[in-house]
């Protein structure tokens, strides 16, 4: 059974509604918005009726549940639909074959060697996609650790991103000089990973920018490159900004259905889209290779209202938005461990907030050594 959701205004709406009932049109919901306004479910085959009888009356209809609407999408564009069929059987054969392998590494040796590696586990151009990588990128961990700390292998639709991490080893620097472990940044140091060279700071100690961490000197006569890793509680000053005044959005009550597609990066819609929205996507089909894009949304009509924040929320909002700032500069076990507020200010609508972050961050930088000889 197919329903209408329809909003109808004016005078007296309950005499509105008991001519739908004199008229006897079946009504399966009614929300009385005030003594001017409803919103009622009604059977399609008694929309004409209700044309008949509206007199004075206006309505707007929200929401057609018809579900003969979408066989209506699918005849008129059945082309469509076939070119879109015939592309997913192509995708189904073209999208089982690997027709590039990219390895992020910028070593080029090690590139070269994870290449034949992949290679002899089948992982190459023009062959077939494997289903058991985490299997195969802990085979190759185990067989190369002396070359390899850390693989991932991420397929990317007909393409394998590599990503490798290589093992570091006790060897001298690129240019043939043994390197120290200095502070890259000055901060309370929290924990001490070295696996060669000589540890130079205990923790809990401050240590400032350039200071010596793990030193490559073990004597007179024996020089290595110092590595490892130094973590430290490190304090930085942020200033942000955020606006009192916000745009918020509700939502009207008219909505429309359709569907949408996006070819090449150009976007056609079968249905019509109100000037300020929000669309729900319900995929049909998407694919990497091809670049269609094929979905049946909801979309629903909003408009906007200027909101005021309080000084606290706008505080907050401010301190969420450096936090996700500072996050981005954050590296692989780094975090936030505090967060301060030094100084507010209101100026021109918007806050001005001060915020001294404690963070947890690797300090430890590679310094060469200048020497004339290293045994």
């Amino acid at each position: 059974m197919n329903h209408l959701i329809i909003k109808v205004s004016g005078k007296n709406i309950h005499r509105f509604l008991m001519k739908l009932s004199i008229s006897k049109i079946d009504v399966y919901d009614i929300e009385i918005v005030d003594n001017s306004k409803a919103i009622i479910t009604i059977n399609e085959r008694d929309f004409e009726l209700l044309n008949k009888i509206k007199g004075i009356y206006s309505y707007d209809i929200l929401k057609n549940n018809n579900s003969s609407n979408i066989k209506k999408y699918i005849l008129n564009n059945i082309h469509l639909l076939l070119i879109l069929l015939t592309n997913v059987i192509l995708v189904f054969f073209i999208t089982n074959h690997i027709y590039e392998v990219e390895i992020i590494e910028s070593n080029k040796e090690l590139k070269e060697e994870v290449t034949k590696i992949l290679e002899e586990k089948g992982i190459k151009k023009y062959a077939r996609k494997k289903e058991d990588l985490n299997k195969i990128t802990s085979e190759i961990i185990s067989e190369n650790k002396d070359k390899i700390e850390w693989i991932e292998i991420i397929p990317s639709g007909i393409k394998y991103i590599v990503k490798v991490e290589e093992r570091i080893k006790n060897k001298l620097n690129k240019d043939g000089t043994p390197v120290n472990i200095v502070a890259g940044k000055s901060g309370l140091v929290k924990e001490i990973i070295a696996s060669n060279g000589r540890i130079m700071v205990e923790k809990e100690n401050y240590v400032h920018k350039g200071d010596v961490l793990i030193s490559g000197v073990i004597n007179e006569n024996n020089m290595v490159s110092a590595s490892g890793d130094v973590f430290a509680f490190v304090w930085k000053k942020v200033r942000v900004e955020e606006d009192i005044h916000e745009k918020k959005t509700n939502e009207t009550g008219r909505i429309t259905n359709g569907f949408h597609l996006r070819l090449f990066g150009k976007n056609i819609y079968f249905y019509r889209r109100y000037k300020y929205n929000k669309t729900d996507e319900n995929l049909i089909f998407k694919n990497e290779l091809l670049p269609i894009y094929l979905s049946y949304d909801t979309n629903y009509e909003l408009n906007y209202v200027d909101h005021i924040r309080t000084i606290e929320e706008t505080k907050n909002k401010a301190l969420e938005k450096a936090k996700k700032e500072l996050m981005k500069e954050l590296k692989k076990d780094e975090k936030i461990i505090s967060a301060n507020q030094l100084k507010v200010e209101v100026k021109n609508s918007k806050i001005i907030l001060d915020i001294l972050f404690t963070t947890y961050e690797n300090i430890s930088v590679e310094e060469g050594i200048e020497v004339e000889n290293v045994s």
